[in-house]
């Protein structure tokens, strides 16, 4: 068990550790890992355009380290989660602040050693945790599976109502049309899947808002704002709030800022208002493995985004300044749309990140909170009453690896090593134009904690 996971684990009311459990408790760290000088070994020359000072993603590949200003944001970060750290441990465990310093100076623990320092209540195997907790007339503890609880009909429980309210879960780096996962990037958040199941929610009658639960460090920009836009049309039709969940910055943000409410939790990354844009020159990598291109053009500035040359200092000028009116445009966009003076936006839209709690100050959001609370709000503008159950819908729902495949058609093994090759290739693409497209809105990845 490290800090991170203790954390977590803070908020049970007790806390046992086998004797020969691994215990550690440091203090907090972020590491970023720069690609420039494997990138100049294989003659790559990244040309991006970021905005601005804050915008640390882009330093991941045009340099070996991290800029003052990147490290300062990441200073930030730390000062608001230590307070919380500090707090959520003297609340749930007792341990205040020169406690927890303490813990941190020691590091390493014995399991007996973290139980003396009120780490742990009480030394236990499973089983004798087992034998403590069932009953005196049985002779096995009886305990429900994570599986089978998932399995239980929230109906037969009392914990469905009549009125439906729509949690729609927007996760991954976004790109590409429809959810994926992809081998190299992970999982994808599509714009045509994300807005079909807004347009779900708004089509059943049956639902009466709509929670909009965002996962996102970022990605495309136009995708991030072809769904943002479909926030914002939702929420003029039914209650609807966007609920951050870890990330919700760059790209995500995008996808939030337009909502009619918008929580975020203490700790949740959000912000991080700026862009990275540009191309990869290829040409030194292009010489050394003997690769080479040729090109028939018609027309002015055919080749400013080929890879096979850097831009030339008039083409590098034309592309920034796109980039900046693309920038300014959402820039004053979030200015209007969350009622933020002219003279305090630009402060904050430096690609700087903030929590949740900093994210209040600044009217990025309008509230702190969860899922939970996030269906409170909704049932409020519903016209609910606090006590009334609701049936949460989730979407998108959830498919088998088959179905995920097929899209819910014949399992047939010619259809499944078709639909495999065509994945495939599919994710192949989607990576190749993900890293080399316009205006990619993401988030440092050493700050998402």
């Amino acid at each position: 068990m490290d800090e991170g996971t203790y954390y977590l684990a803070a908020v049970c009311d007790s806390l046992f550790t086998p004797p020969s459990g691994y215990i550690g408790f440091a203090g907090f760290s972020r590491t970023s890992t720069h690609l420039r000088g494997l990138m100049d070994k294989l003659g790559i020359n990244p040309e991006l355009h970021a905005i601005r000072h804050y915008k640390a993603a882009a330093q991941l590949l045009t340099r070996t380290d991290l800029t003052a200003e990147a490290k300062k944001n990441m200073d930030w970060m730390f000062a608001d989660r230590w307070t919380e750290f500090v707090a959520v441990l003297e609340a749930d465990r007792g341990l205040d602040e020169a406690a927890v310093i303490a813990l941190m100076e020691m590091t390493f623990f014995e399991a007996d050693e973290a139980v003396a320092m009120g780490l742990f209540d009480e030394l236990l195997f499973w089983d004798e945790l087992e034998e403590k907790l069932k009953l005196e007339d049985e002779d096995r503890l009886r305990v429900v599976s994570h599986d089978r609880y998932a399995e239980e009909d929230p109906a037969d429980l009392d914990l469905k109502g009549k009125k439906t309210i729509a949690v729609i879960h927007a996760q991954g780096n976004i790109g590409g049309r429809e959810n994926s996962v992809n081998p190299v990037l992970g999982l994808m958040m599509g714009h045509e899947t994300i807005v079909a199941q807004i347009d779900r929610a708004l089509a059943d009658e049956d639902v009466v808002g709509i929670v909009v639960r965002i996962d996102s460090g970022g990605g495309e920009s136009l995708a991030s704002d072809i769904m943002g836009h479909a926030i914002d049309r939702a929420g003029d039709k039914k209650p609807l709030v966007v609920s951050m969940a870890d990330v919700a910055a760059s790209g995500g943000y995008v996808m939030s800022y337009r909502a009619p409410y918008v929580m975020a939790s203490p700790m949740t990354v959000t912000g991080s208002i700026g862009s990275i844009s540009g191309k990869f020159d290829m040409s030194g990598f292009n010489e050394m493995v003997g690769l080479s291109k040729d090109y028939v053009t018609k027309g002015p500035n055919a080749l400013i985004m080929t890879d096979t040359r850097p831009f030339t200092p008039e083409e590098a000028e034309k592309f920034g300044d796109s980039h900046w009116k693309g920038f300014r445009r959402w820039m004053d966009d979030v200015a209007g749309e969350r009622g933020i003076a002219a003279a305090d936006i630009d402060s904050l839209c430096m690609g700087r990140v903030w929590t949740g709690n900093q994210a209040i100050e600044n009217k990025l959001v309008d509230a702190l909170g969860g899922q939970f609370e996030a269906v409170e709000w909704v049932k409020a503008e519903a016209g609910l009453e606090a006590d009334e159950g609701v049936t949460l819908m989730h979407l998108p729902e959830q498919q088998d690896f088959v179905e995920s495949l097929l899209g819910g058609g014949e399992a047939s093994a010619q259809a499944v090593n078709w639909a495999v090759y065509r994945r495939m290739r599919l994710e192949a693409q989607t990576t190749y134009d993900y890293l080399t497209g316009p205006n990619m809105l993401v988030v440092d990845p050493a700050l998402v904690p």
